[in-house]
């Protein structure tokens, strides 16, 4: 049985998920400042799209997968990813914007996600696939472009009363969750304890399945 969501203020959450997403923006282009070129070989190799040591990247979007694997699934000899190193040099005031993204962050792991409703100019009626949770998902860009019934994949941030994504999603057609399943399967791990091998497995589902569509974070909080 699905949990559906509690009723939400929409122009408030969109006031706020603005708020976040320039933050997140801002935080996000230092951090890919921390990694340097030999993140960018690892994680395209492990992606698929580094070929003949070349990287392979099919358009903008499949770029900002890359990097979003690069900040929160890349670990460094210390063992921590770009966003823990940053937030640990650079720690939030408490009761803060900054303090509740850095929670956010800290947590955010992919989910297969589908569409139950959609209000346009403020975000999606979502249902998670494997929690079998609705919630409110805040996306501007997504808000008129997803069909009700659509399925992809992010990474995602919780937030009180909404979430959001962390930049760009993978499309997720019947191919590509039957993929996902069967190596869930066979390989019997559990993604909350490998979320690594959980955002590459959905990103190679992507590819594999032929649904090389990726979804481009547009700049909403312009």
């Amino acid at each position: 049985m699905v949990e559906t969501a509690p009723s939400v203020d929409l122009e408030a959450i969109r006031e706020r998920y603005r708020a976040v997403r320039a933050l997140c923006t801002d935080w996000s282009h230092e951090m890919i400042r921390l990694l340097g070129k030999a993140a960018i070989d690892v994680c395209a190799k492990r992606l698929g799209m580094f070929r003949h040591g070349v990287l392979m990247c099919g358009d903008e979007a499949e770029m900002y997968v890359l990097f979003d694997f690069m900040l929160y699934d890349y670990r460094d000899r210390d063992g921590r990813n770009a966003v823990q190193r940053y937030l640990r040099a650079h720690p939030p005031a408490d009761d803060s914007l900054e303090q509740e993204l850095a929670r956010a962050m800290g947590a955010a792991r992919y989910e297969i996600i589908t569409v139950r409703q959609t209000h346009p100019g403020f975000g999606l009626d979502v249902v998670s696939v494997g929690r079998q949770q609705q919630f409110f998902l805040a996306d501007l860009a997504l808000s008129r472009s997803a069909p009700i019934g659509g399925c992809f994949a992010s990474r995602l941030l919780h937030f009180a009363g909404f979430s959001a994504t962390t930049g760009a999603s993978v499309l997720m057609t019947q191919a590509a969750l039957l993929l996902v399943t069967g190596e869930l399967e066979r390989r019997r791990f559990d993604p909350a304890r490998d979320p690594a091998a959980f955002s590459e497995l959905i990103i190679r589902a992507g590819q594999q399945s032929g649904s090389t569509e990726m979804i481009a974070y547009k700049d909403a909080a312009s």
